[in-house]
């Protein structure tokens, strides 16, 4: 029971504090910011991703036990989306995709791009040291 109707509990979640809207690989999500200006992010997330995301790290099935909330409201003002990267954590973007950027994995860590470029994926070995 505590899996279930996950993507469908966001959204109930997401109401309580804002408005959300389903749009085709994501959710926007209106919000009126301290500042009294209404303020919309994009959150580029499929039903899939989340059901991994909430059930894999927090295993409650409740969205309010993770960050997610302070991760959109947190969104700078120059990045309209707010991307998960799959590795359980959320990005600021300009565009739908992970933001490519001057990124140098180090030891241990390794990247993917697309054909442009593009840092689309992270990962970091857990380093035992």
């Amino acid at each position: 029971m505590k899996f279930d109707r996950l993507w469908e509990r966001l959204f109930e979640y997401v109401n309580e504090w804002a408005s959300a809207r389903e749009v085709p690989g994501g959710i926007e999500v209106t919000f009126r910011t301290p500042q009294g200006v209404t303020r919309t992010v994009e959150v580029v997330v499929t039903s899939a991703e989340w059901d991994d995301y909430i059930s894999t790290i927090y295993g409650t099935g409740d969205p309010r036990a993770t960050p997610f909330r302070e991760k959109v409201l947190a969104t700078p003002d120059t990045a309209r989306y707010l991307v998960y990267d799959g590795t359980y954590d959320w990005q600021p973007s300009e565009a739908r995709e992970l933001p490519g950027d001057d990124f140098n994995p180090g030891p241990g860590e390794w990247v993917v791009e697309d054909a442009e470029g593009n840092v689309i994926d992270r990962f970091g070995d857990f380093n035992g040291d």
